[in-house]
């Protein structure tokens, strides 16, 4: 059989061959629409920041200082600088008859892995190097009469939670390492030991 139109010749046969044996027609209630996900949910970095406040050694035995901290998280790594100062109560009468207060700033860079996350509960280990000096101020005119440049060493374990998308609740527990101070009535020794901290991160925090 041929069909004929507008002079054009085509077997009906060849036509019946080209045809799928099977037609499968999809009803409208079951076309699925799935929507792309944001792309930044699909870059595992996260970007955050980080305030705690810690409980750290000094001459006093122990001293409450705070800690500012900006991250960058890529999957399992974290990457960080941060900054503290110390200005406590602790005083001495290094010069007769005025009193010293003794001040210290730090600050670094961190890299901390994490070991755990599941159900919003995370388990982080981190190192913090750092350069400081400390200082004795006079504490009636604010003077600084002695000053020392110290170096810094930090590991630390954190427990976080994930309370919101934005924010993760944290404490940590670490051992602080002084060197190379020397000054009157101070050494490595007084900032060195044992501490513990509570925190908060807020920011962009990756699902991957």
């Amino acid at each position: 059989m041929v069909c004929a139109q507008e002079g054009i010749n085509t077997p009906v046969d060849s036509l019946e061959n080209d045809l799928p044996d099977t037609l499968i027609v999809a009803k409208p209630e079951q076309v699925q629409t799935v929507k792309r996900q944001p792309i930044a949910r699909d870059f595992p970095l996260s970007v955050f920041l980080e305030l705690s406040s810690a409980l750290v050694p000094d001459p006093d035995k122990h001293s409450l200082i705070y800690e500012y901290s900006g991250v960058i998280a890529f999957k399992k790594i974290d990457f960080g600088l941060y900054f503290m100062r110390y200005e406590g109560s602790y005083t001495q009468q290094v010069i007769f008859p005025n009193q010293f207060a003794a001040l210290y700033t730090i600050f670094g860079p961190f890299i901390g892995y994490k070991v755990h996350d599941q159900n919003n509960l995370m388990v982080n280990t981190r190192i913090k190097f750092g350069v400081g000096d400390v200082l004795w101020e006079n504490a009636e005119n604010f003077e600084d009469i002695f000053r020392d440049k110290i170096r810094f060493y930090q590991p630390e374990l954190l427990f976080q939670y994930k309370v919101l998308p934005f924010l993760v609740l944290q404490c940590a527990v670490g051992y602080r390492r002084i060197t190379n101070l020397q000054l009157p009535q101070l050494n490595s020794k007084d900032y060195s030991g044992l501490l513990g901290s509570v925190g908060v991160r807020i920011g962009y925090f990756s699902d991957k």
